[in-house]
């Protein structure tokens, strides 16, 4: 292939394909070779030949491996209009390193909506400190899963905040002939700066510098920035290219904004159906939301709709009344409370609520239960006294698990539990014990925190996936962004259920395109296979063993296939683990995962499969269909 000849351990890799396929005729019918199962020959071709006999005699299957192109499944919701396009990113001392993943993740999420290539969108990324950096370059890469791969890649780099030296590096360098940036004129150049301090350097020249020379700049503050400089550095009008954000946590928000920027043709996708919506798609400009019909629950894909509709719950709020919070913040808790008691269904049957409150000490405010409507709670919320003192969260975090839910404070038998821990502070107890015996309980766990608060504490307290479970903001004044961000969501997923399959796999592709890149050479951060197997990120496709899933879960894939849906099963995989222990050490670096090729043809696959043990490829692959 490709002109190069197969080396003598490929021919007979190759024809004991034939020999097996051949022996095992009535099993191995209709076998496909595809690209995929090249790759898996070139990575075997060290096998025992035991192994391999085994690999590819059970990979005799009625369907063909065809992944979809995932550059079209993670394509923007709109056709964006070519530009080459520069985030200059501030990574001073003043931006911590969790906030400098936020600000990568945005990034990144911006460069999700666009139609990445080299006659379409080029992004280049500059990194400034006291310094500057090229992190990325508008000629770099060609496609979105490399470019989002770099992002990942990027660190801060910890110094001064010399914005206007990187504006200048921007105009010199990123957006020049040399570095891939295009002359013509209906090219647009766009920098899209982000900063949260005061420049040490003059940015009004340099600013209007760039912009003569034809680059549209967007500012983005966070937090104390200086406003007045950011108004310097943008384009007009000042109101369409300034934006500023209390947090970096909230910078997610300008996701959408930036993706409709580079939008060329908005059109109705609910009109013209290329929307995955469940129930009902509603039109937004460039884009559209998903709702569900009355009595149904949206899921949190944000399209699949489950009959699960406002099951009835325990929550218990554990709130930190520590000295740190303050009289007047405490006040604004107590109406974040009640805020959250609004969004849900309180009745005698439906959702109970309870309050602990703690500091030094922990103490029940009233237990669940006591109250079965929403003006009691509130009523009771208003008349709590705040505790002040320290900030013993582990002690309350075990208080809550061995007392608030118990039969004596009220709690239901067979009812989900939730709890919600609000803090502001590092606690001055251990919490990783508590934490843990809490969500070993049946205990779903939410985190928010404000101010102080330890974002790896927060996820140490939330149950996964953490991502939804965990909130964080600067302020105590704007925690009702919180409030209509934290949506309690208990619906289990029932892979008997086609109401609970989820739409997984555009996520899913677009995770491989994020994760993977077919092409180029090893790096010193690879580990290859062997001289001539120059992979890097490379994405193995092994079929699932069907045979080795129970019943009740084939029977759910066939009949919802009927429906054009595809499942990602918690049960499937937490199976297939239990089936396989020595997979369990891949799982927490996010190595293996779920995708649907085509059905019945259900598959696992390997990240970066180079670093893995060839006897994994055997154990995993596929034995004959039914």
């Amino acid at each position: 292939m490709g002109g190069q000849r197969a080396s003598p351990d490929q021919g007979v890799c190759l024809l004991l394909y034939m020999v097996v396929v051949i022996t095992c005729s009535s099993a191995c019918v209709g076998f496909i070779l595809s690209q995929a199962l090249q790759k898996i020959f070139r990575m075997t071709r060290r096998m025992p030949l035991q192994g391999l006999v085994m690999l590819l005699c059970i990979m005799g299957a009625r369907a063909s491996v065809d992944p979809r192109n995932a550059a079209a499944m993670a394509a923007g919701l709109c056709k964006t209009k070519p530009a080459d396009v520069v985030f200059i990113i501030d990574s001073s001392r003043s931006v911590r390193p969790s906030e400098f993943e936020q600000v990568k993740v945005f990034m990144t999420k911006v460069i999700e909506g666009l139609t990445v290539g080299q006659d379409a969108i080029r992004v280049g990324v500059v990194n400034y400190a006291s310094r500057v950096k090229n992190e990325v370059s508008l000629k770099s890469h060609k496609t979105k899963a490399a470019l989002v791969k770099a992002v990942s890649k990027i660190e801060p780099l910890s110094t001064g905040t010399m914005t206007g030296l990187a504006i200048q590096f921007a105009l010199n360098v990123a957006f020049s002939e040399a570095e891939g940036g295009r002359k013509s004129a209906d090219i647009s150049k766009v920098a899209i700066i982000v900063t949260d301090g005061r420049p040490q350097d003059n940015i009004r020249d340099v600013a209007l510098k760039a912009r003569e020379a034809g680059i549209e700049i967007f500012a983005i503050g966070v937090g104390r920035v200086d406003l007045t400089t950011l108004r310097q550095m943008a384009s007009e009008p000042l109101q369409d290219h300034v934006d500023y954000v209390e947090s970096y946590s909230l910078i997610e928000k300008l996701t959408k904004k930036f993706q409709e920027v580079f939008c060329e043709d908005v059109v109705d996708l609910c009109a013209t159906g290329d929307h995955d919506c469940e129930h009902i798609c509603i039109s937004t400009p460039g884009s559209f939301k998903c709702a569900c019909r009355e009595g149904f629950t949206l899921m949190n894909d944000n399209r699949s709709c489950s009959e699960c509709s406002n099951p009835a719950l325990d929550v218990v709020f554990l709130i930190d009344g520590s000295k740190s919070i303050r009289p007047e913040n405490f006040e604004l808790v107590k109406k974040w409370i009640m805020t959250m008691i609004d969004k849900l269904e309180v009745s005698e049957t439906k959702t109970h609520v309870g309050l602990v409150q703690y500091s030094s000490t922990v103490k029940t405010e009233f237990p669940l239960g006591r109250y079965n409507d929403k003006k009691s709670l509130k009523e009771a919320v208003k008349k709590m006294d705040y505790m002040e003192r320290g900030t013993m969260t582990g002690m309350a975090l075990g208080y809550m698990s061995q007392t608030s839910f118990t039969l004596s404070q009220g709690s239901r038998p067979q009812i989900q539990k939730v709890g919600i821990v609000f803090t502001d502070g590092r606690s001055q107890d251990y919490i990783g014990d508590a934490a843990r015996k809490a969500k070993e309980n049946g205990i779903i766990m939410y985190a928010v925190g404000v101010g102080s608060a330890v974002e790896d504490e927060l996820k140490e307290i939330a149950s996964e996936p953490v991502a939804d479970h965990y909130f964080y903001t600067a302020d105590f004044k704007t925690m009702n962004q919180i409030a209509k961000k934290l949506q309690i969501n208990v619906c289990k997923e029932d892979p008997c259920e086609c109401n609970s399959i989820t739409n997984f796999q555009k996520k899913v592709e677009e995770a491989l395109q994020a994760l993977t890149n077919i092409t180029g050479s090893c790096d010193e951060e690879d580990c290859c296979i062997g001289e001539q197997d120059r992979l890097k990120s490379t994405s193995l496709i092994l079929p699932l063993p069907l045979l080795l899933v129970p019943l009740h879960i084939q029977t759910s894939l066939k009949f919802c296939h009927q429906r054009g849906q595809s499942l990602m099963s918690k049960e499937l995989k937490k199976y297939i683990f239990q089936k396989f222990p020595t997979i369990n050490r891949f799982e927490e670096k996010k190595v293996i995962t779920f995708i649907n090729v085509s059905f019945p043809f259900y598959s696992l696959v390997f990240l970066n499969p180079r670093c893995l043990q060839y006897e994994l490829l055997i154990v995993m692959a596929t034995i004959l269909l039914l």
